[in-house]
């Protein structure tokens, strides 16, 4: 048997190199659902707090969403390296993640 997943995230992962302390860049991640359902979010979390969707737009079974990722700071960040997850929870309970992972610029 093949299936496919009941959503599909256009990116994932979101990859930062040569990030500069305290600044924020926004990226665009696409959601679409594989059953033709339609998503409603019930619920956002992101694990340290870095990332946050600032935008939506409803595309047919689909939802374009703009993530604003806010770089720790210098105090905050201790390594050159950093990383967060953001968890969407739909009406319906179902979950996806969406990571980001970045490196300071030295």
């Amino acid at each position: 048997y093949s299936a496919v997943p009941r959503y599909e995230v256009n990116r994932p992962r979101i990859i930062l190199q040569n990030a500069q302390p305290g600044q924020k860049e926004q990226k665009e991640v696409l959601v679409k659902s594989n059953y033709g359902e339609t998503l409603e979010i019930a619920n956002v979390s992101s694990r340290l707090g870095y990332m946050k969707i600032v935008g939506r737009e409803v595309e047919e079974n689909a939802l374009k969403l703009t993530i604003e990722i806010s770089m720790p700071d210098k105090e905050t960040a201790a390594r050159r390296y950093f990383s967060d997850e953001l968890k969407i929870t739909f009406e319906n309970k179902q979950e996806v993640d969406i990571r980001v992972s970045g490196w300071f610029k030295t």
